[in-house]
């Protein structure tokens, strides 16, 4: 599991309290919510069954708020989860802060928006959130995370180590990307899954990949093929990131 701490614009339903009203000069409600969007890059395959996405527990792809005022709001805390069922093999934790309202005034609202793989993954896809100043709303950022995993570029973010699958469940399959240690097996050798501080992940090494048992070298697909590399092909149940050479 990966924590995020997220400034937000959506989230909601009928299990919350009902939107809170002002008196004339109080501070205006603040509006806060959290969405996500499923997300295939072309010709990936689709994972089916796919997981289920649930946002403070409820099975749903959005939910809206609306709080009294943004003091209400701060340090308000909401879960993203794909679930297999009862089995959750991916969770996306968020805080309401002032991470997005960078600039002077009354906070009006923030939003957010996750990416969802249906090989079980979630990341970071947008926000966006206004501030009033002197009676006018002013955008106070409009960020875009691009749906980047955590770990890619590797040499960037893993620092020594492989930027590689990370098991939320073997059955179903569910993986998302994340750091973790370069293993002992060589390309064409039998591997299996360990099980570390990093999570579940194989013990291939560094561009390797366990599938049906044997490491296989990995490649991106559509980027520059590795040497002895003819062709890289998608793995069903993986990160689009991680293609496989054949």
């Amino acid at each position: 599991m990966r924590a995020a701490t997220i400034a937000i614009l959506l989230a909601g339903c009928a299990d919350h309290e009902p939107p809170t009203t002002n008196e004339p000069g109080d501070e205006p409600a603040f509006e806060f919510g959290l969405s996500a969007t499923w997300s295939t890059p072309y010709g990936a395959p689709e994972v089916e069954p796919r997981p289920a996405v649930f946002i403070d527990g409820i099975e749903t792809m959005s939910l809206k708020l609306s709080y009294g005022s943004f003091a209400d709001a701060e340090g308000q805390q909401h879960l993203v989860e794909l679930r297999h069922g009862a089995l959750v093999v991916e969770s996306f934790p968020v805080t309401v802060d002032r991470a997005c309202l960078n600039l002077p005034g009354i906070p009006l609202h923030t939003s957010v928006s996750l990416c969802a793989y249906s090989h079980g993954e979630l990341r970071f896809g947008s926000d966006t959130g206004s501030v009033m100043q002197d009676a006018d709303t002013i955008g106070a950022c409009v960020g875009d995370g691009f749906c980047r995993p955590d770990c890619f570029p590797p040499d960037v973010y893993c620092m020594g180590r492989r930027c590689t699958s990370i098991y939320g469940s073997v059955d179903p399959l569910a993986t998302h990307l994340g750091c973790a240690a370069i293993g002992s097996q060589a390309v064409g050798e039998t591997c299996s899954l360990v099980t570390d501080d990093a999570g579940t992940h194989d013990n291939c090494g560094a561009g390797l990949l366990c599938v049906t048992g044997v490491c296989r070298s990995t490649c991106i697909v559509g980027g520059v093929l590795p040497q002895n590399c003819a062709h890289c092909s998608y793995v069903p149940g993986h990160a689009p990131e991680i293609g496989l050479c054949d």
